[in-house]
């Protein structure tokens, strides 16, 4: 069951139709031509789905990790009083990215994000260890100064 608003063979056409007339379509799951079909296929399950929670769940936050994130938490919001957080994978793959560049394993990171869909930052990266907190900030400017960042990588660290 894809309770995604037919993510698969939906997103193909967000990229072939734009490019049938000139237009280059990114990802085509934020915002543009694709991000608006998305959002409209699938802005209405979401809705469905906070209107059950409505009836049988009301003083339930919803966790919203679809995309388009903006539109979709603006239209649950605007339409519904189900309480939501839009939260967005990239900080965990960013986490998990800059942890292997500095060397230390993930699971040894504790890290406090903010920030907005895609755009989001850390306040705390740091390892706990038996004699305290070690500040990971230095290790991080440590390979950018380095010039150890891969090219494509590198928006990683304007953390």
């Amino acid at each position: 069951h894809d309770s995604g608003g037919g993510y698969k063979p939906s997103t193909v056409i967000d990229f072939d139709i734009p490019r049938k007339y000139g237009l280059r379509q990114t990802i085509a799951d934020t915002l543009g031509i694709g991000g608006i079909m998305r959002g409209l296929r699938t802005i209405p399950v979401l809705l469905d789905m906070c209107r059950d929670m409505e009836e049988l769940c009301p003083d339930v936050t919803f966790l919203q990790y679809t995309n388009p994130m903006a539109m979709n938490m603006w239209a649950i919001q605007k339409a519904t009083g189900i309480k939501s957080v839009g939260l967005c994978h990239s900080v965990q793959g960013t986490a998990e990215q800059l942890a292997w560049d500095i060397g230390v394993p993930i699971d040894d990171i504790n890290y406090v994000s903010a920030g907005i869909n895609h755009m989001a930052f850390y306040l705390k990266f740091e390892r706990k260890y038996d004699g305290g907190v070690e500040d990971l900030y230095p290790r991080i400017r440590q390979v950018l100064d380095e010039g150890r960042v891969p090219g494509w990588n590198r928006v990683r660290y304007e953390v």
